[in-house]
């Protein structure tokens, strides 16, 4: 009895022993699950890059699973391939994208999450299929549970990711991907908002040992290297990483349908060591079989040589183009007296200059157009031949190009092309039903697959010429910046002879030449392909100054926040400020005396000076000494202390004026509201018995005051005031010149102050008479009312005067000052009598900025120049100068009425509205404004301009007169043909 429960006992033991063992072989079996490699194939047009990229993994010695995830889009064919690559293939349904406003070609990037759902595998490794492996990265699956590489110090990107597989996380994934926000509408950008804390993880490092791996906290996340994903585009031909490349482990090539493994495209790129595998002799190309789809044509390595010069033929082109022969050959072949190329020119300046079509610009107008005998130097003829040659030339170019783009370019750069060529062998895999299949496998019939198509065609059709073109690359590296010098050459010799033949006499040719070659000159060093000689030629001249300086543009100042171009400034702006000004579609980047360019390098002749405020140009030598020197020793300190450069402004001032005191402001809406306060403030301190002084003022039609609610009121606009009212109550509008009613009204008595313009400049450029003002100052003076003239911008030598009231004779008690007073530099001043003054105590008004060292010391520079010898009088005469121009230029013109002005302030009134103008020369070159009711240009140029430059100015206004009739017509045709 005791042997057989012994023996039992021993069985059971036996037995649970025997379970024992099987929980731990069980668990140590969960424990230890595969790992893997993980790519993504949506369709067949990739299918090379999955088989480059599972051979460069098999090639660094790797012996991992290699798994891919096909979409019901891929071929049999396909796979089958595949699995003889060694590929594990699982069929997967697409993950629909959520966003509804996506990139088209995103519709099914999300399936990409599913690697989270991977958990069979204890650890994946993720790559696109455009990345290739130089490299072991086996070290890879040391890192935590998620990994990836950061772009741009803030952007994560998915071309690389560590995945450990989590139910649960991608459960949680599935129930956010509705929610979060995607910046690109894919995958990456979902990403990006899920690990927000992304950016701050720490760098993944793999030669930590074991120790320290296991005394540190398990992070949920690191960052990758630039090692494990290097990218190769379009524009980093020089590969330039921050590491050596001998280090890199991955290559990801971001160049959309262009990959290095295309027998034809493959040229397009620098051919650098990364390119070979870790211990080959050849790169990936020549190890790839010549059956496999993307390689047809390419069994003999030589070809791309021919296909080089193939494409490179456009190139020939363009040189005989810039010696623009066209001309001899279309007495041939076209009814035209100008040249092709200068009629495509002609198109260009336009469409660069962001104007339209039917604005005429100036320096390329046809009527600037050289004539067939000044196309070669010393008035030689171009050969016969050379025309004809040229043609033939663009033809047969023309020809090859589009024939390569159709029958050479492989598949993977025209998407339909191997789309309809399986249609006719296996058209069951290429079934594409709702929710299945992918984007990028398109229809034959899509229009957009077409555009797509010929989109990719063009690109590689005129890719090759930028390396050649710009020489940017190592391929062509002397005879890249050979053939810049050649064309730019000619180019710039051709722009020169233009401009000579398009120019006013008075104006010279040599500051352009040199601004012109100072910008080929930036091209060769910098080798920018956004930068042009043409550049330089956006309008037909520029100020005859012997000194002329290189435009600060985008190219050479800094850009923090990393804008390309305007437009992406402008629709930045358009999310950030608030909509009150509805601005031209300039972003201007700098300027030098009286030229502006924008950030493109664009060249503007300023005649409006930011609206009659800069009177000494721009980067004026002795304005800017000054802010810099009071920059480095004192800018703000408050009106609680003294400070000397406000002292010795106002003394200026008052030296220079009928005022006894001054007070400062920051802009003239700022003065005038003060001089409302000073005006009552006056009325109840002159009569302190009286219960009701006087609070009422008197403003004029066409007045503009500014825009805050004292000032407003006195504004007669009824579009400033009406959306605000009520504004401040007791204001009388009279008629602007009428001196009966100002008596009138001013009798009454119940008058604080008239305000008054001596010359209107919002209001259409309108000069007081004498008597008028002469009228007023009597009438204030018998009724105790108080006369203020706002000359904030007819004043301090606009009008060829200090002070415009000083043409007239009469003087006010109070003036209000600002525009051009700092040169730029926000500031106001209240210039007033000591009858005034005397009514104002401590406390009655105050500015926590105005009157600050910094302002005041660039408006005494200011000051001291307007004031020396012969300026005003320089003032005087080029006014008088720009409206005999105007008279000779425009005196004949149907559409205008009068030219007007007095000094740099004068005003053209049109019949018409002045807008379609005002654009048309902006866009060739030249910034004026509008006032008046909308139909007078007023012309408020820097104080510094030349007669050159206002010639300039007066021939591009005048040539640009023709669209208001463009624009009148357009009106009209839209009357009798709207739908």
């Amino acid at each position: 009895m005791m042997r057989s429960r012994i023996s039992k006992l021993f069985g059971f033991l036996v037995i649970f022993s025997s379970l024992f063992q099987l929980g731990i072989t069980a668990a140590n079996t969960g424990s230890t699950k595969p790992q893997a490699y993980v790519t993504l194939l949506y369709g067949d047009e990739f299918l090379l890059g999955v088989r480059v990229l599972g051979k460069s993994i098999r090639d660094t010695g790797s012996k991992k699973d290699m798994v891919v995830l096909v979409s019901d889009g891929v071929s049999d064919y396909a796979k089958d391939l595949l699995q003889a690559d060694g590929w594990i293939v699982e069929v997967i349904s697409l993950l629909a994208n959520p966003n509804q406003i996506r990139p088209k070609r995103f519709w099914g990037v999300y399936t990409k999450l599913k690697i989270f759902n991977m958990t069979k595998y204890s650890k994946v490794v993720y790559l696109d299929a455009d990345t290739i492996v130089v490299k072991s990265i086996e070290d890879l699956f040391k890192c935590q549970k998620f990994c990836a590489n950061l772009k741009h110090s803030e952007r994560m990107n998915s071309g690389v990711m560590v995945v450990e597989p989590s139910d649960k996380i991608f459960k949680d994934m599935m129930s956010k991907i509705t929610t979060l926000h995607s910046y690109t509408g894919g995958d990456q950008g979902f990403l990006n908002s899920y690990f927000t804390g992304f950016a701050n993880a720490h760098v993944f490092e793999p030669n930590l040992s074991p120790e320290v791996m296991k005394s540190r906290p398990v992070p949920e996340m690191e960052r990758l290297s630039t090692l494990y994903n290097a990218d190769v585009g379009l524009y980093m031909l020089a590969n330039k990483w921050m590491v050596e490349e001998k280090e890199l482990r991955v290559i990801h090539y971001t160049l959309g349908p262009l990959k290095p493994w295309d027998w034809w495209t493959s040229w397009l790129l620098k051919p650098v060591d990364v390119w070979q595998l870790s211990g080959a002799t050849q790169n990936v190309r020549e190890q790839l079989q010549e059956t496999l789809p993307g390689t047809g044509g390419g069994s003999n390595p030589n070809d791309d040589r021919v296909v080089k010069f193939l494409f490179l033929l456009p190139l020939l082109a363009l040189v005989f183009c810039f010696y623009r022969s066209f001309a001899k050959m279309q007495k041939d072949f076209f009814v035209s007296t100008n040249s092709l190329c200068d009629n495509i020119r002609h198109v260009y300046y336009r469409f660069r200059s962001g104007g339209g079509l039917a604005y005429s610009a100036v320096g390329v107008s046809p009527t600037s157009i050289i004539s067939s005998k000044e196309q070669f130097p010393i008035g030689s003829h171009p050969p016969a031949y050379l025309g004809g040659l040229s043609v033939l030339v663009c033809f047969t170019a023309a020809l090859v190009s589009l024939g390569l783009a159709f029958s050479l370019v492989p598949r993977q750069v025209m998407p339909w092309t191997a789309h309809s060529g399986a249609l006719s062998t296996n058209s069951e895999s290429f079934a594409y039903e709702a929710g299945k299949g992918h984007q990028r496998h398109v229809s034959a019939c899509d229009a957009a697959s077409w555009y797509y198509g010929l989109g990719m065609a063009f690109l590689a059709v005129t890719a090759p010429s930028l390396p050649c073109l710009f020489g940017i690359t190592a391929l062509f590296p002397s005879a890249g910046l050979e053939t810049v010098l050649l064309v730019g050459t000619y180019h710039f010799w051709s722009g020169s002879k233009k401009l000579e033949s398009c120019l006013p006499s008075k104006v010279g040719i040599n500051g352009c030449w040199w601004n012109n070659f100072g910008l080929f000159y930036d091209i060769c060093l910098r080798a920018l392909g956004d930068q042009s000689i043409f550049e330089g030629l956006g309008r037909a001249g520029c100020p005859s100054d012997k000194n002329v300086e290189e435009p600060l543009t985008s190219t050479n100042s800094t850009n923090n926040l990393g804008f390309r171009n305007s437009k992406e400034i402008m629709a930045a702006e358009a999310n950030l400020l608030v909509g009150t000004y509805n601005r031209a579609a300039v972003v201007i980047a700098s300027g030098k005396g009286c030229t502006l360019y924008d950030v493109e390098g664009k060249e503007y002749l300023d005649m409006a000076s930011g609206i009659a405020v800069n009177a000494l140009g721009h980067g004026d030598e002795d304005w800017v000494n000054a802010v810099t020197q009071q920059a480095n020793i004192l800018t703000h300190v408050s009106n609680v202390y003294y400070s000397v450069p406000q002292l010795e402004l106002a003394k200026r001032l008052v030296d220079g004026s009928f005022a006894d005191r001054v007070f400062f402001c920051n802009s003239g809406t700022e003065a005038n509201e003060a001089a409302i306060k000073f005006a009552r403030k006056y009325q109840r301190f002159s009569n302190p018995d009286e219960k009701q002084p006087a609070t009422e003022f008197i403003s004029f039609t066409n007045s503009f005051h500014g825009r805050t609610m004292g000032a407003l009121a006195l504004t007669s606009k009824e579009q400033y005031r009406l959306p605000f009212e009520p504004v401040m109550p007791g204001v009388s509008f009279l008629e602007y010149g009428n001196m009966e009613a100002a008596k009138e009204a001013i009798q009454r008595g119940k008058t604080a102050a008239v305000f008054v313009e001596p010359i209107q400049g919002e209001g259409g450029i309108y000069s007081a008479t004498k008597e008028f003002l002469q009228s007023l100052r009597d009438a204030c003076d018998a009724a105790g009312s108080l006369l203020v003239f706002d000359e904030v911008q007819c004043g301090l030598g606009r009008a060829g005067y200090l002070w415009a009231h000083e043409i007239y004779g009469v003087f006010p008690d109070i003036m209000t000052l600002a525009k051009p007073l700092a040169g730029g530099l926000p500031i106001g001043a209240v210039l007033m009598t000591e009858k005034v003054a005397s009514a104002v105590n401590y406390g009655d008004h105050g500015s926590t900025f105005a009157g600050s060292p910094l302002v005041c010391n660039a408006a005494v520079a200011v000051f001291d120049k307007v004031t020396k010898p012969g300026f005003l009088a320089s003032v005087t005469k080029k006014g008088e100068y720009l409206k005999e121009m105007l008279l000779q230029k425009l005196g004949g013109n149907k559409h205008v009425k009068e030219i007007r002005g007095t000094g740099l302030i004068v005003g053209v009134e049109l019949d018409v509205s002045a807008a379609p103008l005002v654009d048309a020369c902006r866009s060739s070159g030249l910034l004026i404004l509008t006032a008046g009711k909308g139909n007078v240009v007023r012309i408020v140029p820097p104080l510094v301009i030349s007669e050159q430059e206002l010639e300039l100015g007066v021939n591009i206004l005048s040539k640009c007169m023709s669209a208001i009739d463009e624009t009148l017509d357009f009106l009209v045709l839209s009357l009798f043909f709207a739908d």
